[in-house]
């Protein structure tokens, strides 16, 4: 595990929406329990002088109806002049490491996401689903 993560890059770094997929099930609605589950993926590319982190959050209905929701945001992390040789970049699991360590970025993205569900399942006039913006533990 690389502790302070944060402290190989440096402080600025770009935001951006990458992808949106809403899907609208029509379908008739037998079950009497709904169970919205929620998958959450983190993917990262080394690049020439930058991290590019994605995470990516996909909610969906069991049994599959009401909706199918998929938002992901990047972010691109330059490394810091004074850090970012100390370590084989290509040899660190990175995804694993921002995972366990990079809360510098992923509260962030998880905070933009979170806000953006809500947007969007309050887009028929029902209630926003509200998520906490935190990577969801796998099960």
């Amino acid at each position: 595990m690389i502790e302070n993560l944060q402290d190989y890059f440096k402080s600025n770094y770009e935001v951006y929406l990458e992808n949106i997929v809403y899907t609208r099930i029509e379908d008739e609605f037998t079950a009497n329990v709904y169970q919205l589950n929620g998958v959450d993926t983190i993917e990262t590319k080394l690049q020439e002088d930058c991290i590019k982190i994605s995470v990516k959050r996909k909610l969906e209905f069991s049994p599959k109806s009401v909706f199918c929701l998929e938002i992901t945001y990047g972010a691109l992390l330059e490394f810091a002049d004074e850090k970012g040789g100390e370590h084989d970049w290509e040899n660190v699991n990175l995804a694993k490491e921002f995972k366990l360590n990079g809360q510098f970025v992923l509260d962030n993205l998880m905070r933009r996401i979170s806000l953006l569900t809500a947007e969007i399942t309050s887009s028929s006039g029902q209630a926003p689903i509200i998520i906490k913006p935190e990577i969801a533990p796998k099960q």
